[in-house]
This record gives structure tokens, sequence and C-alpha cells, in this order.
């Protein structure tokens, strides 16, 4: 009985933990999307990467002749995670 009730204890901390992460995503969203640029792709709500390819098709042929692609990701690697 011991062991069901620790699971299910895990099981509902790591429930409770995901509804926490997803509702800090979400007012993450909200206080910093208006400051992202139009342009911007990447892990924004309702924005897709056959999106941001049409995107550029659409730059090339107004004559633009650059695009450039950021990946960010490992960068947050490099950050201090106790501060946080």
């Amino acid at each position: 009985m011991e062991i069901l009730t620790t699971t299910l204890t895990k099981n509902v901390s790591c429930i409770k933990t995901d509804k926490q992460s997803r509702s800090l995503g979400d007012l993450l969203c909200l206080l910093f999307e208006p400051f992202f640029s139009n342009g911007s792709y990447g892990y924004r709500p309702g924005r897709s990467a056959q999106q941001a390819i049409r995107k550029v098709k659409t730059y090339a042929g107004q004559g633009y002749g650059h695009a450039v692609e950021i990946d960010l990701s490992k960068y947050f690697d490099t950050l201090n995670q106790s501060f946080f």
C-alpha cells in the first residue's frame, strides 16, 4: 500500500508541476509576445516553420537576398540556472 501511495503522490505532484509550468508559460507569452519581432516564428503561438518559409519566399520575391536563422536554444544552457 505504501508503494501505491508514493506512486500516486508523485504522479499528482507531476501533474501539478506540469499545470504550473503551463500557466507560467502562458503568462510569459502574454507579457513578452508584444515585444517580439513580427518576423520571429520560432516557438511562438500560432506560428509555424511553414509560415516562416512562406515569409522568406515573400521577402525573396521583394528582392531581399539574405535570410538569417538564429538558434538560441543552446544559449540558455550557458546561463546560471541557480539564478532562476
